[in-house]
């Protein structure tokens, strides 16, 4: 099973959110992910942060370097609720 996860620097924008939603909800065994310098925005944020809401075991979740904005903060709340 996938643990760890790097797709830094892939120009993953916001349109590719509902997959990158899809695959954390599938993958129950995720622990580290690392979304970092890639495209996103604070635009559909919350459904991606839905799913690590719900994913249990990450506890490494890297979006250094994207243009989220306020939204980084609740996402990385609920991530360290996970520890």
């Amino acid at each position: 099973t996938l643990e760890i996860l790097n797709l830094s620097n892939n120009f993953i924008t916001d349109q590719s959110i509902n997959i990158l939603t899809n695959f954390i909800k599938e993958n129950k065994n995720l622990r580290n992910l690392n979304l970092a310098w890639n495209q996103f925005t604070g635009k559909n944020i919350y459904i991606f942060f839905d799913a690590v809401e719900s994913s249990k075991l990450l506890i490494n979740l890297n979006l250094s370097r994207n243009k989220i904005g306020d939204s980084l903060s609740d996402i990385i709340s609920n991530v360290s609720k996970n520890k």
